[in-house]
C-alpha cells in the first residue's frame, strides 16, 4: 500500500472478505508477527539483550502467528507470566492505537547490514535475501521508528487490527547454548471481530507451540 510503483502494472485489491482470502490472511498473519517482535524487542529495554531471530511463516489455521527469539542468558530461567503477557499485549494495542503504516524500503544489503550490524540472525537472513538477485537489494519494513527484515507484503497500517493478544512464549532449542523463546499471538482485523466467547476459545489454542516445518 505505501511501496512504489516502480513500473507499469495491474492492482488488484484484496479484502477479508474475498471468496479466497488466503493471501489477505497471510499478509495479516505477517504484520501482526512483526508487530510482536516491536512489542518484545523494546520490553525488556536496555537492561537485558534481545536479538529477534525470524518471524516463521505459519499459515492462520496453526491457530497463532509467531516470533522466534533470542533474549539475554540472564533470563534463560524467566517463565513468562499472565501479567507479562498482558503487558506485551497492551503495547500491541499502543501500536494499533497510534494508527501507524507498515512502510516498504528497499535497500541495499551494506544499509540493511549497518541497520542490524548487532543481530547476528538478521545479518544471516540479510546475506541469504541478498544473495537471490544481482543487484543484491534486501526488503525490509518499517513501523514507526521499527524497521524488520521481513517478507510483504503486509497490511496497510497498525488500525487494521482491532482484537490483539500475546499469548505464549515457548522455549525452543536453539543455535548453540542459545535457548529460542517462540513468542505467540493472536489477532483478528476490525471487519472480523469476534464475540468474547469465540475469542476466548481461539485465545486458548493459540497457547499451545506451534510447530513449523522448514521446507
Amino acid at each position: 500500500m505505501y511501496k512504489p510503483l516502480t513500473k507499469s502494472c495491474e492492482i488488484k485489491f484484496l479484502t477479508f472478505k474475498d471468496h479466497d482470502p488466503g493471501e489477505v490472511n497471510k499478509a495479516y498473519w505477517r504484520s501482526c508477527a512483526m508487530m510482536m517482535g516491536c512489542v518484545v524487542e523494546r520490553a525488556f529495554k536496555d537492561e537485558y539483550v534481545v536479538s529477534l531471530v525470524r518471524a516463521p511463516e505459519v499459515p492462520v489455521i496453526a491457530g497463532a502467528f509467531c516470533y522466534d527469539v533470542v533474549l539475554d542468558q540472564r533470563l534463560d530461567e524467566w517463565v513468562p507470566t499472565k501479567e507479562n503477557l498482558r503487558s506485551l499485549t497492551k503495547d500491541a494495542h499502543v501500536l494499533i492505537y497510534k494508527d501507524l503504516p507498515f512502510e516498504t524500503l528497499e535497500v541495499d544489503a551494506k544499509v540493511a547490514l549497518e541497520i542490524f550490524q548487532h543481530n547476528k540472525y538478521k545479518i544471516d537472513l540479510i546475506e541469504e535475501k541478498a544473495s537471490q538477485n544481482p543487484e543484491r537489494i534486501v526488503t525490509l519494513h518499517r513501523l514507526g521508528d521499527f524497521i524488520d527484515v521481513t517478507e510483504g507484503p503486509l497490511i496497510p497500517r497498525t488500525s487494521v487490527c482491532f482484537q490483539f493478544a500475546v499469548s505464549a512464549a515457548h522455549g525452543l532449542p536453539g543455535p548453540g547454548s542459545s535457548l529460542v523463546r517462540r513468542f505467540q499471538g493472536l489477532s483478528l482485523p476490525v471487519h472480523l471481530r469476534a464475540h468474547v466467547t469465540i475469542w476466548n476459545k481461539l485465545l486458548e489454542r493459540s497457547q499451545k507451540l506451534v510447530s513449523v516445518f522448514d521446507s
